[in-house]
């Protein structure tokens, strides 16, 4: 079986929601739906949206006990997507996030998959705003783009779009457009984000 997780952030908070795709796409309990903590309340997007897909991957290998399987990391931030698929990040925090998650992967025997959806075909977009989960998004929206016998998506234009798009964006992550706040985090900022996330067993916090 492959393990499927999507992830979201918003400004209320982080959700996550964990599938398993074995012929059929079956939603594991619990949803995960929760306020963000500390410095990440006022963190970047990017930095929230990384913080949120890090922490449940890792939340999976460790409390979900994931072993030897394929992991499928749905989100709705291209620059998160980038930053899983190359295993690399310009931003300090969340490259050191990054490297722990790839030898945690390595030791669980576990390899990952990334994909990028519209906010509207993402099922953890309302938990992520502390609203209830919505199964007609994840029926609707996901089930319709995958090929279920081997999990292979069904748009390849998709694919390629979006890869595309990842190697233009891979130098800068999550910089905004603006152009009068495209500088890197500060020294401080760095200081209140969390620098590692060992404590599965709680939301993302410093």
């Amino acid at each position: 079986s492959q393990r499927c997780i999507f992830t979201d952030a918003s400004d209320k908070g982080f959700g996550i929601v964990y599938t398993t795709m074995s012929g059929e796409l079956e939603v594991d309990t619990p949803i995960i739906s929760r306020p963000f903590r500390g410095g990440l309340r006022t963190s970047h997007i990017f930095i929230r949206e990384a913080a949120a897909a890090i922490w449940g991957i890792r939340h999976g290998l460790r409390r979900r006990n994931w072993k030897n399987v394929k992991i499928h990391v749905v989100t709705d931030n291209s620059a998160v997507a980038c930053a899983l698929r190359s295993f690399y990040s310009s931003n300090d925090v969340v490259c050191g996030w990054i490297s722990q998650l790839a030898l945690e992967l390595r030791d669980a025997g576990c390899t990952l998959e990334v994909e990028q959806v519209p906010s509207a075909m993402n099922p953890a977009d309302p938990p992520s705003r502390l609203l209830p989960f919505d199964r007609d998004i994840l029926q609707r929206g996901w089930a319709a783009r995958l090929d279920f016998t081997d999990g292979r998506l069904a748009s390849e234009k998709h694919r390629y779009e979006d890869e595309r798009k990842c190697n233009r964006s891979r130098i800068r992550h999550g910089a905004p457009e603006d152009d009068s706040d495209q500088s890197d985090s500060t020294e401080e900022e760095r200081d209140n984000e969390p620098g590692r996330m060992s404590d599965c067993d709680s939301e993302p916090s410093t």
